[in-house]
């Protein structure tokens, strides 16, 4: 028998619309344990519930008394979801672009790089897991063209990423889902090796979008966080290591002199025992070295290349 609950306050699963009445527990790994005393009742029809009345980032369906579904009411989250049930581009985009078009009403940070990288922060809200941290930055055409970055950052993201950020020192696609949608499980290593390696297994989404009447042309990379358990011909795929989380949306946008706006929003944990307080200090310049590091890969590439 299948049931419909819509996820009320995270980390309970309390109940709303009447759907169900339960209060699950959550463990650190997105799975809910539903109690033996609190099972949700089914919809039935002439119930008087429909199903566009709950909404669909929040709809989870329940057949067992443990599942791994995400808990939090946003799919913009650092909890994993299930490499089975990952929601289309659609809904997935659409929470993007609302994130990105918030950022710059956010604290507004440092800018590093002779001015040319402005960072942003958001303190952790009810449905996150973590703060939120980004950056903008506007680029000329003779540094680079919206279509030169999205063959580099909207294509092969991972691939290319290992090439400008030195501490990614593997990469493998785990999975195409489809032409806008591929698994990839990314291994990170330090040095000095003071820190254990880290492996981020995540979701890739991009849609690349010509200019209208209305808008400008665009390109959008998505990165989730995908928990391959409940896969285990996928989950040998990922490389040994402390399991670390992270989501981000960029956004490659065309301005009416026809520079780039690239703008990028993160939010993560290390995982392991490295305390929040140490990573989140340090994120604003890390996240606004990343574009120096790749303009500097980009333009050492043959001309051919980019």
């Amino acid at each position: 028998m299948e049931y419909a609950c819509e996820s009320g306050t995270p980390g309970t699963g309390e109940a709303h619309s009447g759907c169900c009445q339960i209060t699950p527990t959550c463990d650190h790994q997105g799975h809910v344990n539903l109690p033996p005393l609190h099972q949700p009742r089914p919809i039935r029809s002439g119930s008087g519930i429909s199903a566009p009345a709950i909404s669909a980032n929040k709809i989870r369906y329940i057949s067992s008394s443990t599942v791994t579904i995400p808990t939090t009411m946003t799919l913009l989250s650092i909890t994993p979801i299930d490499a089975g049930a990952i929601p289309g581009d659609d809904e997935i985009i659409s929470a993007a672009e609302t994130l990105l078009e918030s950022v710059t009403t956010w604290k507004q940070g440092k800018k590093f790089h002779s001015g040319t990288v402005q960072t942003y922060s958001r303190a952790k809200g009810p449905d996150d897991g973590a703060p939120w941290h980004a950056r903008l930055s506007v680029h000329k055409p003779e540094e680079a063209t919206l279509d030169a970055m999205w063959e580099k950052l909207g294509k092969n993201k991972a691939v290319n990423e290992k090439e400008f950020i030195h501490d990614i020192n593997k990469v493998a696609l785990v999975k195409e889902i489809s032409p806008t949608q591929q698994i990839w499980t990314l291994y990170y290593t330090f040095s000095p090796p003071i820190i254990s390696p880290r492996t981020f297994t995540v979701v890739q989404i991009t849609r690349y979008t010509e200019a209208t009447e209305s808008s400008p042309r665009q390109g959008i990379i998505i990165s989730l966080p995908v928990d391959l358990s409940g896969q285990p011909d996928l989950a040998k795929m990922e490389e040994k290591g402390t399991r670390g989380r992270y989501v981000s949306v960029e956004r490659l946008l065309e301005l009416p002199d026809g520079t780039t706006e690239w703008r990028m929003a993160t939010s993560s944990t290390p995982g392991g025992s490295i305390p929040s307080f140490f990573v989140e200090k340090s994120l604003d310049g890390k996240i606004a070295d990343d574009v120096p590091h790749f303009m500097n890969w980009f333009h050492s590439l043959p001309k051919a290349d980019n």
